[in-house]
């Protein structure tokens, strides 16, 4: 499976088939930066916030919305950069919503 990040959506390409997942927002839809944590979730920082996708699709990082991100970092945890300097740790709620 191949993910290409573009200035309309994310496109997924299996050897096959495109399949294009966008987001409500136009600058949401301008990717940034695409990258896979230890774990094989999918992290997508756009012009408007950051976004993991999980079994029931993309999820936004609650949080990182009304800004670029511009870069993730995978220890122990998930550092998340963004374009204006400022760097953002993600976590998760009891229900599985990521902030």
């Amino acid at each position: 499976m191949m993910w290409f990040g573009t200035d309309n959506c994310i496109a997924r390409f299996d050897g096959r088939h495109m399949q294009n997942f966008s987001f409500d927002d136009p600058d949401s839809n301008r990717i940034v930066v695409l990258k896979t944590d230890p774990e094989g979730r999918l992290w997508a920082g756009t012009q408007n916030g950051a976004f993991v996708h999980t079994d029931s699709g993309f999820q936004l990082v609650e949080g990182t919305q009304d800004g670029a991100v511009a870069c993730f970092f995978f220890s122990d945890k998930v550092l998340i950069g963004t374009g204006n300097g400022r760097v953002l740790q993600a976590g998760t709620h009891e229900d599985g919503r990521r902030f």
